[in-house]
């Protein structure tokens, strides 16, 4: 039943937002200028222009304990779809740890999809955005959760000066692990 909710979620919501794109042309937006996002660290407030279509990769190295692990391509895909709006992919990363032997998978994780809505800016100066999403159980045996896990992310930007600017992001993320779902939420902020 969960499943058949979230695949029912996802027609709704890519359809609603594909006749919003027919019905709204790209106009000048489609010349404005990009701001990145850091892929699995941290995502703009900002979307891509209408009418494009923008990869962004990336390498990640973490350690613990004398343990490594290595995390590519990071590849997210955004398209710009209206003046406020975005359609997002993330392929799955492919995770080398160096010690398979301490119960460390190697392989892919799982895919995810959702969609960005440009919210700012605001009154106060605050550009923010809201950016469901769905994980969809891809990976490898050992890395997949075997399960659909939203997230739902809230990045915010204001300009501090002309080179100075403060943002951060909310995130609450439904994980699964073993049968249980667990809500997990992140918060940071940055210069």
């Amino acid at each position: 039943m969960l499943r058949y909710n979230i695949v029912l979620f996802l027609s709704v919501t890519t359809g609603t937002l594909a006749l919003q794109a027919k019905a709204q042309s790209c106009g000048t937006n489609a010349q404005s200028p990009i701001a990145t996002d850091r892929p699995q660290i941290t995502s703009s407030s900002i979307v891509v222009p209408c009418g494009s279509l923008q990869f962004e990769n990336g390498f990640q190295e973490t350690g613990n304990g004398g343990k490594r692990t290595f995390d590519l391509p990071e590849t997210a895909v955004r398209f710009g779809i209206a003046s406020k709006t975005e359609l997002r992919f993330a392929a799955p990363d492919y995770f080398f740890n160096d010690d398979t032997a301490s119960a460390f998978a190697n392989g892919f994780g799982d895919l995810s999809i959702g969609f960005k809505q440009q919210l700012g800016p605001t009154p106060g100066g605050f550009d923010v955005s809201l950016i469901p999403s769905v994980s969809v159980p891809t990976g490898a045996n050992l890395i997949s959760s075997h399960s659909y896990d939203p997230t739902v992310q809230l990045p915010w930007s204001r300009s501090l000066t002309k080179n100075w600017t403060a943002s951060g992001m909310f995130s609450l993320m439904w994980l699964t692990e073993g049968a249980q779902r667990n809500l997990t939420g992140q918060s940071y902020v940055l210069l």
